[in-house]
């Protein structure tokens, strides 16, 4: 019975979420298209965590290699490869890189990611160090906004001795990194069934692990519970989002607030798009009741994480979510007051990293005006 309600529940899960996607209305997306975007995310979760293999494995397959420019399925092959070379240029195996960046580039020689990848790893991987900087140079010239061109332009006239013209370049973009981390900022809240299932499941997990029964039982009734919730609580549908600026206060730390509906589970911060900084020393306040933040209740997309910091990796839109589940310790309101504060470090082409500090964040205000 135990294992009944268990397939049950999860059944339920399963089709829930086929429903959610339903009522959204995304009646265009075909099975086919499902099924590529459910392999590449499933992929991309894997790759977020440090681990490379499923999406290498993917573009090997037979299907996904049939994908060419133009298919419905092309994007998520593209973020696939994006997401690969930006890691395997992280874990710094340059020969590898160069043979997947050269698979994109064949897929589409207009990409200028996918030269931006390919040049860089060619200056890293072999002797050809002196085409693959004239390349660098030239695609750069020809798309002078490419984030990826600009930054491995640089560091490979540092690198190669030009340091003085490596210097001027970056400094050139100093007012353009500061102006991109500290606008565009996006505050979301929702209440979503895999973070309210995160909690019981685990206790589920490690109940049915040393067989202990009974309270296995209670968890698959909190289970249930939530899963009754979720589809009767019409109010858990309800989402909302704020625009924010991150304007450091006089204690150089962003400081965001949002009243929120006391009963969603999820806090969501859509970071800047091309930005290259670091977020640190994360802490929460619900109605002015602050606690320090551990890594452990965040998931996150185009981010790489280590030890108390979270930083921007050089590919896709970051995205940074926070289970606030069990957090709250008050039920009273159905209103909160939430808080969210870190400190924002940007990180120049060079990799040279600068506090946006409220001086810093002030001195660029001034002169942008005065440039008005």
């Amino acid at each position: 019975m135990l294992g009944g309600l268990l397939g049950l529940a999860l059944l339920f899960v399963t089709i829930s979420e086929q429903n959610l996607v339903d009522d959204l209305g995304h009646q265009w997306v075909s099975v086919y298209r499902r099924s590529y975007f459910s392999q590449a995310r499933d992929a991309m979760i894997e790759l977020h965590s440090g681990r490379i293999n499923l999406v290498a494995n993917l573009l090997d397959e037979a299907d996904w290699r049939a994908i060419q420019l133009g298919d419905r399925a092309y994007p998520f092959k593209r973020q696939m490869f994006a997401g690969l070379c930006a890691a395997l240029l992280g874990q710094e195996k340059y020969a590898e890189l160069l043979r997947r960046a050269g698979q994109w580039r064949l897929l589409d020689g207009r990409d200028f990611d996918a030269l931006a990848f390919w040049y860089e790893a060619l200056y890293r991987s072999t002797d050809r160090q002196e085409e693959a900087l004239e390349g660098l140079a030239e695609n750069w010239r020809r798309l002078p906004d490419s984030h990826l061109l600009r930054r491995f332009y640089a560091q490979a006239l540092f690198d190669s001795g030009q340091k003085a013209k490596a210097v001027e370049i970056s400094r050139s973009f100093r007012a353009e990194l500061i102006e991109r981390a500290t606008k565009g900022w996006r505050l979301h809240w929702k209440w979503k069934l895999r973070h309210a299932l995160f909690l019981p499941f685990e206790e589920l997990k490690l109940h049915l692990s040393e067989i202990r029964l009974v309270p296995a039982w209670e968890n698959l009734r909190a289970i249930w519970q939530v899963l009754m919730q979720w589809k009767n609580n019409k109010s858990l549908k309800k989402k909302g989002s704020v625009a924010l600026n991150a304007f450091p206060s006089r204690d150089n730390t962003i400081y965001f607030q949002a009243d929120i509906p006391r009963n969603m589970s999820t806090v969501q911060i859509d970071l800047p798009s091309l930005t290259n900084i670091k977020l640190e020393k994360f802490k929460l306040t619900i109605d002015g009741i602050a606690q320090d933040l551990s890594l452990v209740v965040f998931d996150y997309s185009g981010l790489v994480a280590e030890n108390d910091w979270i930083k921007t990796s050089v590919q896709e839109k970051p995205t940074l979510r926070i289970n606030i589940l069990g957090l709250d310790s008050s039920n009273a309101e159905p209103i909160m007051t939430l808080g969210i504060s870190f400190q924002v470090l940007i990180i120049d082409l060079l990799d040279q990293e600068e506090l946006l500090s409220y001086n810093l964040a002030t001195l660029h205000k001034t002169k942008s005006k005065n440039m008005q």
